[in-house]
């Protein structure tokens, strides 16, 4: 036989469901901001900024093979690590 719930208990069956998603929502940011924090200290935003404006410049003047080994030579220059030793 199935028992119904009384609108009451809907509602801490609701509450308990939301509050567990909240708590693992926490732990998600938490990890994602420890992940982030090492990205944050090593990047210099306005010297990347400045290189990305060179680039820019560069590849508006560069004809198509050119482009093409610039575009090389960026993806080569670039190194993700889970350490946090970007490069």
């Amino acid at each position: 036989m199935t028992r119904f719930l009384s609108y009451p208990e809907l509602l801490n069956e609701k509450a308990s469901d939301l509050k567990f998603e909240r708590e693992q929502l926490l732990m998600k940011q938490r990890r994602l901001t420890e992940a982030l924090t090492p990205l944050l200290s090593v990047l210099d935003a306005e010297t990347f900024r400045n290189q990305l404006v060179e680039l820019s410049e560069i590849i508006e003047e560069a004809q198509p093979e050119e482009m093409q080994r610039l575009m090389r030579l960026l993806i080569k220059q670039i190194e993700w690590h889970p350490d946090g030793k970007h490069r």
